[in-house]
């Protein structure tokens, strides 16, 4: 049995990003490759129309920033115990209640984090390994996400190494442990140095209004856990889309 997540907001942008199914049987099936890859999502279903029409999607290439001060955003991030799901796209760490972060002294409340092979977003046009994505949610539905971009190092990341080798391959199939638990602070860079600018999801619908964070600091994985993702969800990833006119913040 999947683990059940009250909603404040049922959009479909919240529907999108939480899902622990791999298509909901009233919206068409995508993939990452072929036919319903990212080329032809925004012609797989009206609900899709974002990803073809939209001028604020996500991912972007980093460049040209534009430099702020200040702090952009406040982490309050606790434990969760370990509930992963495969949902035929990405493995997703559900998180209990109780994390959240602050843009603007506005509160979003940490729904989830997933991963893609393959960096979704470059900086001037260099890729990673991989990419982390928090997804948090305000209770007006606002969606705010927090990315993180794994390069490969000689050691295995301690935090991943919590649940790396219970991470389900079985598309649609979950794992539930109570005795693991994790912590987001362990992960975050200790230096908040990120980019920001308004995008949307990486994934259909490609809802626009989303608020992206990106560490300047990556964080290392190691080869073998690469390989260990690479064999669950391999290119899993979208390309970086045009910029059509917007700047991208630099807090230092």
């Amino acid at each position: 049995m999947k683990k059940p997540l009250i909603l404040l907001v049922p959009t479909l942008a919240l529907m999108a990003v939480i899902t622990l199914t791999d298509a909901d049987e009233k919206h068409a099936a995508w993939s990452y490759s072929g036919d319903t890859g990212p080329a032809h999502w925004g012609n797989l279903d009206p609900t899709y129309a974002s990803c073809k029409t939209g001028d604020q999607q996500s991912p972007i290439d980093i460049s040209n920033t534009v430099e702020k001060e200040g702090e952009p955003l406040e982490f309050h991030y606790t434990t969760s115990q370990l509930s992963l799901v495969n949902n035929g796209h990405t493995i997703q760490q559900n998180l209990d209640p109780g994390s959240y972060v602050v843009a603007n002294g506005k509160k979003f409340n940490a729904l989830q984090f997933h991963f893609h092979h393959g960096s979704e977003h470059t900086v001037e046009g260099e890729q990673f390994a991989m990419e982390m994505h928090i997804v948090h949610a305000a209770d007006d539905g606002e969606l705010l996400v927090v990315g993180t971009l794994l390069e490969l190092g000689d050691d295995p990341n301690p935090f991943l190494a919590t649940f790396w080798d219970k991470m389900p391959a079985v598309a649609h199939s979950n794992l539930n442990d109570a005795s693991v638990t994790l912590n987001l602070a362990d992960f975050i860079p200790e230096d908040v140095d990120l980019y920001a600018y308004k995008g949307s999801l990486t994934t259909p619908p490609g809802t626009e209004g989303v608020n992206w964070y990106l560490f300047e600091e990556t964080r290392e994985i190691s080869p073998a856990q690469e390989k260990v993702y690479r064999n669950i969800h391999p290119n899993s990833f979208r390309p970086t889309q045009p910029l059509n006119g917007r700047s991208v913040a630099e807090w230092d």
